[in-house]
């Protein structure tokens, strides 16, 4: 009888064995698979909005309030412009924190990493992020492109704001009535700085026109066009040229 029990009672304290270590693995995996999530998911809603998404690029509007901070996330190859003027404390990695004050209209560039940023100003930070997805860009040439662009046929009306290996950002202003005559484009985000009216001519899309309000972003291949303002206020916007 004694050794009945005996058996009974290892076997069930091997169930138990057994079923605690499932629990455990299915609690470790829960946690990896967390981990995991946690590494790939997207800031907070209220510090960043999807501006514009495509197979190639994805551009945020990044809002911080005095005192908010981004903790420590990885970050891809990425151009930023400066929508306000903000104050950050910023840290790369495990890093020592350094403090960087920016200006509206500023640009500059990140390498991929990891970082993590807090607004240690007193007016709240709202900036763009564009940043190039892994698919190639559609066939351009984008040296040829861009050695043809706004910035060569109408240097009056665009000014270069940032350029490097990776993109050129300008700023174009086109009052009303103006034109710009054909040039080529690289692929390119058009993002609005206020709301305008322009016609087109494109070899790609044809003629049309569209109304734009400030903060809209949207999509162009690389190809020869021309562009006239129709509306009754100037038109202002950021070209952001890929040339990979």
């Amino acid at each position: 009888m004694k050794v009945k029990l005996f058996i009974a009672a290892s076997f069930l304290v091997f169930l138990w064995s057994c079923q605690s270590s499932g629990t455990n693995n299915q609690q470790e995996q829960t946690v990896t698979d967390s981990l995991s999530q946690e590494a790939d998911t997207e800031l907070p809603s209220r510090m960043a909005t999807t501006v514009f998404e495509n197979a190639y690029v994805r551009v945020k509007k990044m809002t911080l309030s005095p005192g908010a901070d981004q903790p420590l996330h990885e970050g891809g190859p990425r151009v930023v412009y400066s929508l306000t003027d903000y104050k950050m404390s910023w840290r790369e990695e495990e890093g020592e924190p350094t403090e960087k004050a920016w200006s509206a209209g500023d640009v500059h560039w990140h390498d991929a990493g990891t970082h993590a940023a807090k607004n240690i100003g007193q007016d709240k930070a709202m900036f763009l992020v564009a940043m190039r997805t892994d698919e190639a860009l559609p066939d351009c040439d984008a040296e040829k492109a861009l050695s043809k662009d706004v910035n060569e046929v109408s240097p009056d009306k665009a000014e270069i704001l940032f350029e490097n290996e990776h993109t050129k950002v300008t700023k174009v202003t086109l009052e009303a009535g103006a034109e710009i005559p054909e040039h080529a484009g690289a692929n390119r985000v058009i993002y609005s700085l206020n709301d305008y009216t322009i016609s087109f001519a494109s070899d790609k899309n044809g003629t049309g026109g569209n109304s734009f309000e400030a903060g809209e972003a949207h999509w162009h291949e690389a190809c020869m066009h021309s562009l006239s303002n129709t509306g009754t206020t100037a038109a202002e916007f950021l070209v952001i040229a890929f040339k990979n």
